[in-house]
């Protein structure tokens, strides 16, 4: 069983899901810190057990955001939401997954990586403003994830907690969390999916990895390209008023 440290109790754990933690806790510029049991993100919930989606059900979780491509969804299937009691929303944050025979084994992480996290800001600002919309009109907690739960959410979870007045550095610490969660992902992989475990093994180690300079050059190109992650999701279709509303989803 993969054990997941979760900021509403000390001890819940999960047999099939990876990389699982709530947002609440983190504390803003003005010092007010994000609800805890409010947002929550993850690995896949493809492979979750029953007893998984009783947890979720039991954290109220009422919308899963599924940021997967097409394929992915296609390929492993979605949440059973039903079992969860949550509303499903698929908006892909990628059309395609990367290949790693693209790119040099040897490249270096966070290289790698805040080019990965700025091609998803370049590519998908629509369906990242719909994500968001998609939390803010979700009358209680909500559930991002991707595949590892890394960068695609990770990418999502850095702009809601930056329009809400969550420093760089404690956004960077979060998004380099994910690493310690890769070496269950893999172990999850070769039980349910060794084809994708076995291709993992000759991907750049860049691929598991989670530097926290990766994001914290994400959020400095943000402010450079878009004038922040406010003004990015409003440029992409975020009503103003939506902004308010993150705030008061969000903040305690």
């Amino acid at each position: 069983m993969i054990a997941a440290m979760i900021c509403l109790s000390d001890t819940l754990t999960f047999e099939g899901i990876v990389n699982v933690r709530d947002l609440g806790g983190c504390t803003t510029a003005d010092g007010s810190r994000v609800r805890t049991g409010s947002i929550f993100r993850s690995a896949t919930l493809s492979f979750a057990s029953p007893q998984d989606l009783l947890t979720l059900r039991f954290l109220g979780i009422r919308s899963v955001l599924d940021l997967r491509t097409t394929n992915e969804l296609d390929a492993h299937g979605p949440a059973d939401v039903d079992r969860i009691g949550a509303t499903f929303h698929h908006l892909p944050l990628l059309t395609e997954v990367w290949d790693g025979a693209s790119f040099d084994l040897g490249i270096d992480p966070v290289q790698f990586l805040s080019a990965r996290c700025d091609e998803i800001l370049e590519h998908n600002g629509g369906a990242i403003a719909k994500a968001v919309l998609a939390v803010v009109d979700t009358n209680g907690p909500v559930l991002l994830h991707c595949t590892a739960g890394k960068n695609r959410t990770g990418v999502l979870a850095a702009l809601m907690l930056a329009c809400i007045g969550v420093p760089d550095s404690v956004i960077a610490d979060d998004y380099a969390r994910s690493e310690r969660s890769m070496a269950d992902l893999v172990c999850l992989f070769e039980v349910r999916l060794p084809e994708l475990a076995a291709g993992l093994a000759v991907q750049p180690a860049a691929f598991l990895a989670a530097p926290r300079e990766a994001m914290l050059r994400t959020l400095t190109a943000l402010r450079w390209d878009h004038g922040g992650a406010a003004a990015f999701l409003v440029a992409n279709g975020l009503p103003d008023s939506s902004l308010q509303r993150l705030r008061h989803c969000l903040v305690a």
